[in-house]
C-alpha cells in the first residue's frame, strides 16, 4: 500500500471512531448541537492534517520515483565524483611511471580501489608544485595536464607529460619518486560534450595535444549509443614521436565511425600517411567540410594552433578563426581550440 493510501485509511478510521463515540453517547439536544459543530471543526482540522500529510508523502517519494524513471539523473551524476573539486587541492600519490617516448612519460597516480576519476571527456586537471625559479627562489606554480586513462577506471588515473629542459613543472614531476605526492584540483571542462551533438567531428592534434582527443575518442567509441563520426589528423615530428599509434590504429580497425590520418615532419624509413605540417589540402581530404553538423577541435603546441586556426585568446575561449581553417571556410562556431603547457 502506498503512502497516500495509508494516509486515507488512517483518516477514515479516525472519522469512524469519532462517529461511533457520538452514537454511544448522544447527550442532550444542546450537547448534540454543540458536538455537531465541534465535530465539523474537528473534521476540518482532520482534513487539513490529512492533506498536509499527503503533500509531505508525495514530496518524500517524488525524488525516488523520478530517479527510478530517469536514465540520466543530474544530481546523481554530479555526485559520483568526490575525488576532485575546484575549491580544494588534493594530494595524489605517484604509483608508477612509464616512458613512452624519448621525452614523454605516463605518470600513474593512486586512487582508492573503489574510486574512479570520473571526470567528463575533454577536460584537464590543474597541478601545483613548488619549484626553484630562475632567480633561485622557491615558488609554487601550476600547470594543466590531461588524464589519458579510461576515466571510469577504478583505483588509478594516468597523466601524459612531456619532459622539456625549460619546463619547470615537467622537470619537477620528472624528479618525483614512487610514493611521492602531487597537488591537483579540477576538472576544468574545455568542451561540454553531449552524445551525438554533431554528426561528424574533425580532430586536429599535434604532439601531446592528442591527450584531449584521446579522451573524447575513448568516450565516443565506448558508448554504443554514440554514432558520431570522428576523423583525426595527427601531426608529429617523426614516426617515433607518434603517441598511442597502436591504440589509435586498433580503434580505427574496430570502429567504422573512427578514421585516423598521420603526418610527420621528418619522414622515417617506413612511413605511412602524409609528410610535413598539417596543410589545407590534408584538412580538406581528411576532415569533414564546414557545416552546421560538424565541429573541428584543434589541440597541440601554440605554433600548430596559430598556423591551423589562429592563437587561442587568454580567457580560455577559442577566439576568432584564422589560418588554414579560415581559408577553407570554417566559422567561429565550428571550431574549438585547446592548448597545453609543460
Amino acid at each position: 500500500m502506498g503512502i497516500t493510501s495509508k494516509i486515507k485509511e488512517s483518516y477514515k478510521e479516525r472519522l469512524s471512531s469519532k462517529a461511533a463515540a457520538r452514537q454511544r453517547h448522544p447527550g442532550t439536544g444542546a450537547e448534540r448541537a454543540s458536538g455537531d459543530l465541534s465535530g465539523i471543526a474537528d473534521n476540518k482540522r482532520e482534513l487539513a492534517f490529512a492533506v498536509m500529510l499527503a503533500l509531505v508523502g508525495i514530496a518524500a517519494i517524488y525524488p525516488a520515483v523520478y530517479y527510478r524513471g530517469s536514465s540520466n539523473p543530474p544530481e546523481l551524476k554530479a555526485s559520483r565524483n568526490n575525488v576532485l573539486n575546484m575549491k580544494n587541492w588534493v594530494n595524489f600519490t605517484l604509483q608508477e611511471s612509464q616512458r613512452v617516448a624519448h621525452n614523454t612519460r605516463i605518470f600513474r597516480f593512486k586512487l582508492d580501489p573503489r574510486e574512479s576519476l570520473g571526470i567528463p571527456p575533454v577536460s584537464h586537471l590543474i597541478v601545483r608544485a613548488e619549484v626553484v625559479n630562475s632567480r633561485g627562489r622557491q615558488e609554487k606554480i601550476s600547470r594543466s595536464y590531461v588524464p589519458i586513462s579510461d576515466l571510469r577506471a577504478a583505483g588509478y588515473f594516468d597523466v601524459l607529460i612531456k619532459i622539456l629542459p625549460e619546463g619547470m613543472m615537467s622537470q619537477r614531476i620528472a624528479r618525483l619518486n614512487l610514493g611521492d605526492s602531487l597537488e591537483m584540483r579540477g576538472p576544468v571542462v574545455e568542451l561540454q560534450y553531449k552524445v551525438n551533438m554533431k554528426k561528424h567531428l574533425g580532430l586536429i592534434a599535434g604532439d601531446i595535444g592528442i591527450t584531449y582527443m584521446l579522451q573524447l575518442i575513448n568516450a565516443i567509441m565506448s558508448n554504443p549509443k554514440d554514432n558520431t563520426q570522428v576523423s583525426l589528423l595527427y601531426e608529429n615530428e617523426s614516426p617515433e614521436d607518434i603517441l598511442f599509434k597502436e591504440k589509435l590504429d586498433k580503434l580505427s580497425q574496430s570502429h567504422p565511425n573512427f578514421k585516423v590520418f598521420y603526418t610527420v615532419i621528418i619522414a622515417g624509413g617506413e612511413r605511412q600517411g602524409g609528410q610535413g605540417h598539417v596543410s589545407a589540402d590534408m584538412i580538406y581530404k581528411a576532415l569533414p567540410h564546414p557545416s552546421s553538423h560538424t565541429l573541428i577541435l584543434v589541440s597541440g603546441p601554440p605554433k600548430l594552433i596559430d598556423r591551423v586556426c589562429g592563437t587561442k585568446d587568454k580567457e580560455r575561449y577559442s577566439g576568432q578563426v584564422l589560418g588554414l581553417l579560415r581559408e577553407i571556410g570554417y566559422k567561429h562556431e565550428q571550431v574549438r581550440k585547446f592548448s597545453l603547457a609543460c
